[in-house]
């Protein structure tokens, strides 16, 4: 198990960096729209416990995921604020700013739609909790799975393109089951059930015929754009089995090393962090390197690493203190008894 879920940060490593440079516009922003988000539902699909209580659950996954919306979802707002006072004559690509429509699209709508500030990106949190309780929810109550899975694509179809928009973004945890269901199958009967090298071999076979086939489509799940919504699905479906192949058969040996792992390991602070580093690369890159999108890369991510290397040496510190208070005291009780 050690060894698969190493394999795995990595996977998830190199799709956070794919998010961070998907957020900078590059020759490669097009490509990486069409399979990183989707990445991630599919990998959180593969832990998907069906037997875990749904009260266990929500609880669980609010903490986790719901905690961090929030908190940096009011922390974006309030720079936002602050930066639209400090810069009033800059113009924004969001010129009609409302705090108490930030407020209400924060609080009620939790999507990318109505959050015009650093916290655009939260929503894929919001999108993370319906959709893994949603498949807890199908996978507890109805046993075939086949029909789960024609369900889920029943609901992708149903969903994607249309304008309407459900509150707490439950539209897009919806759109985001196709993704999950198909991580939780793969994970579940194939790595699990020891059949995966007949699966990766099908897998190499669809994905390069769904290359040769179709011309790259246009995902973006944060707005339910999805361009040709069949192929968008074969497409990305392709690229994330290829990554999962490669890095689950070649990642021991030539492939793994410690920034893609560390990278998966913290992926949930990379992606609440990045809005803000990709903007100080954005402004170093367009006042002194004509706006060379490699600099802005290059800055965001130096930044990124010296944060993880701040909470993780700021944590150290609170656990040490946490214990040496706990010794100390329980070192005094002793003494007084």
């Amino acid at each position: 198990m050690q060894q698969k879920i190493k394999w795995i940060d990595n996977v998830k490593g190199l799709t956070i960096f794919a998010v961070v440079l998907g957020h900078i516009a590059t020759p490669f922003t097009d490509f990486i729209f069409s399979w990183h988000v989707p990445a991630f539902f599919f990998l959180s699909g593969f832990f998907i416990n069906f037997e875990r209580p749904m009260k266990e659950s929500i609880k669980k996954e609010s903490r986790r995921l719901f905690v961090p919306f929030f908190i940096f979802g009011i922390l974006g707002l309030i720079a936002e604020i602050i930066k639209r006072n400090l810069f009033p004559g800059f113009e924004f690509v969001f010129q009609d700013f409302s705090v108490v429509k930030e407020i209400q699209g924060l609080f009620f709508w939790m999507d990318f739609t109505h959050m015009h500030q650093y916290g655009f990106i939260l929503w894929f949190l919001a999108a993370l909790f319906w959709g893994k309780l949603i498949l807890q929810f199908l996978l507890k109550f109805i046993k075939n799975k086949i029909a789960i899975g024609i369900i889920c694509l029943i609901i992708f179809f149903a969903l994607a393109n249309r304008g309407f928009i459900f509150p707490f973004s439950i539209d897009k945890g919806l759109l985001s089951l196709a993704w999950m269901f198909g991580g939780y199958f793969y994970y579940n009967y194939f790595i699990k059930g020891k059949k995966e090298s007949r699966m990766d071999l099908y897998a190499i076979i669809f994905a390069i015929g769904v290359f040769f086939t179709f011309s790259l489509p246009s995902i973006d799940i944060a707005s339910k754009i999805v361009q040709t919504p069949l192929i968008s699905l074969l497409y990305s479906f392709s690229i994330i089995f290829l990554i999962t192949i490669i890095f689950k058969n070649f990642g021991d040996k030539y492939l793994n090393n410690s920034f893609l792992e560390n990278w998966g390991k913290n992926s949930l602070n990379i992606l609440v962090m990045h809005p803000y580093t990709n903007n100080v690369g954005y402004i170093i890159g367009n006042k002194f390197f004509n706006g060379n999108w490699i600099v802005i890369l290059i800055v965001s991510v130096i930044i990124l690493i010296i944060s993880l290397l701040i909470i993780k040496y700021a944590g150290k510190i609170i656990r040490n203190s946490r214990f040496a208070d706990r010794f100390q005291s329980s070192r005094a009780d002793q003494e007084g008894s």
